[in-house]
This record gives structure tokens, sequence and C-alpha cells, in this order.
């Protein structure tokens, strides 16, 4: 039987701008080091690391990632330009498929469209309604995390009363932040006092980019739990996935960071940040990967959700599997030639 899109979950996405776990950190030995938003509980469904296909950098491959299901590099250099080159020869994503199964699409932006082409690309990538800075009433680049997220619950609560939601219409939610974005060389001085040198221990230069790190990560940490408030306190099934787009630079400092990672990961030290997806109604637990690559995550957001998957997300869900959530670095070339013919040559999910 066909379950009527009324019963469907509501899923809220929220991309955290230069975001990581610093726990595996070496000199990460405080308890600001293990916010609430990193730590499972009740509610999770998955969490783990990510691994990222940019560093200090390039949020907008991790958008087209994480909404398309491709990882910008196996289009060669160009990916790099993916709003502009890749966006506009989609044809099955996330939202696409979410829009076939009668979803209400929307995104909310902390900076004005036209940078870097993101109003044209969200809706190549299937949004209905995109949000930017202007629209909300925000300063570009300037908005926390609570801001941003309470401009989502003000655009989601007008979608009703301005007549573009329908009743019981499921919506999906896609927030970017940028409030964690570098640089991260505040004076110390103007942090709040409890951040001021706060790791010890670090090479010259690190501890302010760190302390900073952790004042912001902080504050993404009370705006989250908001967030949760508003969208999984409630009667109506959601389902609540945020994430790290890639791992601030630290001005080039970063990558010298000591840290400790099982050895499977350590070559990827630099591309890992985190992904936590949760929802307010009871389902199986999602299942874990030693990394899981970022262009699965919109099946396991699927797969969370309850969803049916088309025959791209279906694929896609058996290559995850066969290959233990890593994607072009998946040890089987063969089953990963196979599926890339099958999703390009057969079902023509991005076409020139």
């Amino acid at each position: 039987a066909t379950v009527p899109a009324s019963q469907y979950p509501d899923i809220v996405q929220v991309l955290e701008e230069s975001t990581f776990d610093p726990a595996p950190f070496t000199h990460c030995d405080v308890p600001a080091c293990h916010p609430a938003m990193l730590q499972p509980d009740a509610r999770t469904r998955g969490h783990g690391f990510l691994r990222t296909h940019t560093f200090g950098g390039g949020t907008w491959v991790s958008e087209f990632a994480a909404l398309t299901g491709l990882p910008q590099d196996i289009f060669g250099p160009g990916g790099m330009y993916a709003p502009y080159v890749l966006a506009p020869h989609m044809r099955d994503s996330l939202p696409l498929l979410l829009k076939r199964l009668g979803y209400l699409t929307v995104a909310i932006y902390p900076t004005h469209g036209d940078f870097l082409n993101g109003e044209d690309a969200y809706k190549a990538y299937g949004i209905d309604h995109f949000y930017g800075a202007d629209a909300l009433g925000l300063d570009d680049w300037e908005e926390t995390d609570a801001q941003m997220f309470t401009a989502a619950k003000r655009v989601y609560d007008k979608l009703k009363t301005s007549g573009l939601r329908k009743p019981g219409q499921p919506v999906f939610v896609m927030i970017l932040t940028i409030n964690e974005h570098g640089p991260h060389d505040d004076p110390m001085s103007t942090l709040p006092k409890p951040f001021q040198n706060l790791l010890q221990g670090l090479p010259a230069d690190a501890p302010l980019n760190f302390d900073t790190y952790l004042a912001r990560l902080h504050d993404s940490d009370v705006a989250m739990a908001g967030l949760e408030h508003d969208f999984l306190d409630r009667a109506r099934p959601t389902v609540l996935v945020h994430f790290g787009d890639h791992q601030p630079s630290f001005d080039s400092l970063m990558s010298t960071l000591p840290r400790t990672l099982p050895p499977a990961l350590v070559p990827y030290r630099d591309y890992l940040t985190y992904y936590m997806i949760k929802s307010n109604v009871a389902g199986p637990p999602l299942p874990g990967y030693p990394m899981l690559d970022i262009a699965y995550l919109p099946g396991m957001v699927l797969q969370a959700a309850g969803l049916p998957l088309d025959p791209y997300f279906a694929a896609q869900k058996v290559l995850r599997e066969r290959c233990d959530g890593r994607y072009d670095d998946c040890p089987d070339k063969a089953l990963l030639a196979s599926y890339h013919a099958w999703i390009f040559g057969k079902l023509h999910v991005y076409e020139e």
C-alpha cells in the first residue's frame, strides 16, 4: 500500500560550517570538547565520522554531495565549481526525490543567493523556495546559528499561513550556518572568559584558533538545543540531521595538530568532520561505518525517514553497504565502475 505523503516525516538538515568533533585532538581535554550536539542520545539514529572531499573551505562542494549523493571529485578538477558546472545537469537528488514524494523543499541561507550561484544551484538540486540573508532580514555572513535557526522556524511556520504548504504536506528544510567560518584568530580578549586560554600545551598560535573554535562551538551547541526543541519536541514526525562541511584551516595550523584516530582513518585525518541524525519517532538504528562518505548522507537521511528509495538511491544504498561507507576510495573498483555505469549510463542522474 502506498503511504500518503502526510504520513512522511519533516526533515530538517543543517550544514554546520567548519565544524568537526574536537574530542580526538590530543590537547582538547576539557568539557567544552564534548558538546551535547556531538553526543548521541535517546533520539540518535546514527552518528560518526563524516568523510568530506575538501579542507579549509569549499562549503559548496559539501552542499553538492549532501544534496545529490555524488562527491564532486569524481568529475575531476571542474567539480570544485559544482554550483556552476554540475548543478544544472543533475536529474536526481535528495530534494528532487522528496518533491516526487510530495515534499515542499526549502533552503535557509546565510549569504545572498547570488553568492557562488547558490540560489540557482539550489533550485537545480530541487529546492522550491530559497531564502537568502536579505529575504531573512539578516546581515550577510554575520549570522549566529541561533539567528539562522530562529529564521528557519519563522519561515517554516509561515509556509502554512502563506498557503505555500498544503495541509499535512511534509517539509524538507536545508539550513546553512556561517558562524564557525574562519578565520579563528579573534583577539583572545574578545572571547568569553571561560574560553580564554582554555587549552594548554598547543603549538604557538594554535591556542587562539582552537579556543575561538570552542567558543563558537558552544554557541552552536546552545542553538542546536533550541532547534531540537522546536522540531523534535512536538508530535509531528521529524528527522533532524546536522553535519560538518569541512575542517577549518586554523591559519594552516589544523593539519599539524596531534589527534588520536583509528589507524585506518589516519590517511583521512584532514577530511573528517561529523554527522548526527536524530528523530522523534522510534526506528531502527542506522548502520554505522568507520567513516561515512558525505555522498552517502542523503541515503542515510532517507533511511532514517523510512522513505521509499528510487532506483538511484536504492543502488547507492547497496554501494554504501558493500563499500563499508567509502565511495570513490571503495576497495572494490569494479563495483564502483559498475555503479557509475548504472547511475550515469542507465539512470541518467547527471546529463550533459
